[in-house]
């Protein structure tokens, strides 16, 4: 029954109870922000800023200690006998690529420097640090230029003999590196001391920030662990109650109905999880009725997937179609009593069915003793015609227990009947879908594939075999299955010719005597279906030999005889034309 909502609805109630909380929050939100600004100015300058100038001054302070290195390098190949030009050049060209690195470092400093400078909006304490910054990167400029000036000198210069004069000239590079050294030393100190100003900066404003978030956590905290156990109380017994019935539903039990106990959107969401049961009962209810007439993946496709229940042209798939047919069925029928002929074709049905549902088929239809089965996407895997063989296979090999328990069934004690099948198989393109009126339709596959599958059952009839199946489906099963190409025919209403194998069994699995009788029905047939009618004769007789109740080699055989007095004409093309269905 509908549910009357009182003012106090959950979510009266949740929210009034957040609403405290959640100014308390804004609070929070708003001094972080705050804080957090003051810190991300900070954090910008360093990382925009004083890393970038402490990077660059750290490389050209390396730079020029390289340069240092290379000419005492140069100076010392320079005493060396015999002298080696090559590689004085190259210490020359590495001197020259150095000098123009610490040129690069110091210009992107400087204007690092005079960017932010200009750019303004930092405390008066951190602009006098930097504004000493400037002047000292100045002296390096100036250092590292009069450097450059004496190795560029002494460079000029050939051997130095004198020791004197390598002595002073010596001492000046000396001073001039002291000096250098000196210069970019202040100002790493300097850079240095505003790093450590921005890093404290930085860690108080982020201490503010948790500081403060503490403070009004600890209130908020206060104030939620006073008013959840009090929302807790109100949802969490219905809750838990919800809880427990999915669990019952998803083990099965779909009985499970849960009292509404309030007026809220928890007593609604009850009485929708009531309804929700209800319908899924009312459902598997419907689905183990029909389950008895239609297979229940076509069900679960129709109920649960919502499928369009009429066919279009998007539907026409490849699938295998398989018809079985009892031999002699009319005798077996006029032997029994009604009662004793459902009971028979109930225990064949319950039994021969086993095989197509363990292998992944549909069966479409029971037609008298005729079985329409099917095998195909949605419903198969890619591996549909192998999965309709070895149904075929275990479908011929159950009537050995069906046979074996029709006395019992029946009540007879001698003289009970025996069930013997025909199979048919053929794989092609069919239409798919639930065909019928707006009152009445049964989900079924429809199309040539339908029909040749149907005359090839009959066809077994004609040449004595169980399971008769055309090239599509032989074409890929042959890896998996032994087969015996029978003949080249043309069934009743279909034009196209149809090329016929037997199905024997898996493969490797074939007798010796089995083997043997295929290689010289293949001859035969062959030689045959060339107009070589006495080496076929001679093969089938070879056949006869091996098995002479053969049916495939007994039907060549006396066609040869018709073909001894009338001959086929010359340009018959080996094709024999099936004139019943």
């Amino acid at each position: 029954m509908p549910i009357t909502r009182k003012n106090t609805s959950l979510k009266v109630k949740i929210s009034g109870s957040f609403l405290l909380l959640l100014s308390t929050m804004l609070a929070v939100i708003v001094f972080s922000y705050y804080q957090a600004d003051k810190v991300d100015k900070e954090l910008s300058l360093l990382a925009k800023t004083v890393i970038p100038l402490n990077n660059h001054v750290a490389n050209l302070t390396a730079y020029a200690l390289e340069q240092t290195v290379i000419f005492e390098r140069i100076l010392r190949l320079r005493q060396e006998t015999p002298s080696r030009p090559n590689k004085i050049n190259a210490s020359i060209k590495r001197l020259n690529e150095y000098s123009e690195k610490v040129s690069q470092e110091l210009t992107l400093a400087q204007s690092i420097l005079e960017g932010q400078l200009i750019k303004g909006g930092i405390k008066h304490e951190v602009l006098i640090l930097l504004a000493q910054i400037t002047p000292s990167l100045k002296t390096v400029e100036k250092e590292h230029k009069d450097f450059n000036l004496h190795v560029s000198l002494l460079l000029k210069r050939e051997k130095i003999n004198n020791p004197e004069v390598r002595h002073l000239l010596y001492q000046q590079l000396e001073g001039q590196i002291d000096n250098l050294g000196q210069a970019l030393y202040d100002v790493l100190q300097m850079l240095e001391r505003l790093t450590e100003s921005e890093s404290e900066t930085v860690m108080f404003g982020e201490l503010s920030i948790h500081q403060g978030s503490l403070i009004i956590g600890v209130v908020v905290f206060l104030i939620g662990i006073v008013i959840s156990p009090l929302i807790t109380l109100k949802i969490i017994k219905p809750l838990k109650e919800l809880s427990d019935g999915v669990k019952k539903i998803s083990s099965g039990d779909l009985s499970i109905s849960i009292p509404v106990q309030s007026r809220d959107e928890v007593g609604e969401l009850t009485l929708s999880f009531n309804k929700m049961a209800e319908e899924l009962e009312n459902k598997e209810r419907i689905k183990n009725l029909f389950g008895k007439y239609v297979d229940p993946r076509i069900i679960e496709s129709v109920i649960e997937k919502g499928e369009d229940l009429f066919v279009n042209d998007s539907q026409k798939k490849k699938m295998t179609v398989f018809f079985s047919d009892i031999e002699g069925f009319s005798a077996i029928s006029e032997s029994l009593t009604a009662n004793g002929l459902v009971k028979l074709m109930n225990h064949y049905f319950t039994h021969a069915s086993q095989p197509i549902y363990r292998f992944n088929g549909v069966i479409d239809k029971f037609i008298g003793d005729a079985v329409m089965a099917f095998w195909g996407p949605p419903f198969s895997n890619d591996n549909y015609a192998i999965e309709a063989c070895n149904a075929s296979l275990e479908y011929l090999d159950s009537l050995t227990q069906i046979n074996i328990q029709i006395p019992e069934i029946l009540g007879f004690r001698k003289n009970a009947p025996q069930i013997n099948v025909r199979i048919g198989l053929c794989t092609g393109d069919v239409v798919a879908g639930n065909i019928g009126s707006n009152d009445c339709m049964s989900y079924t596959v429809l199309g040539d594939t339908v029909n040749i599958a149907a005359r090839l059952e009959s066809v077994n009839k004609k040449y004595g075999t169980r399971i008769i199946m055309e090239h599509n489906t032989h074409d890929m099963i042959k890896d998996e299955f032994e087969t015996r190409k029978i003949d080249r025919i043309r069934v009743v209403g279909i034009q196209k010719p149809v090329e016929i194998f037997e199905l024997l069994a898996k493969k490797s699995q074939l007798e010796p005597s089995a083997e043997a009788l295929r290689k010289n029905y293949q001859s035969a047939l062959q030689c045959y279906q060339s107009s070589d009618f006495t080496q076929a004769k001679i093969f089938l007789d070879q056949c006869l030999e091996i098995k002479p109740n053969d049916g495939p080699s007994q039907v060549l055989s006396k066609r040869m005889e018709i073909f001894t007095q009338t001959p086929p004409a010359n340009d018959w093309d080996g094709i024999w034309q099936i004139e019943s269905k």
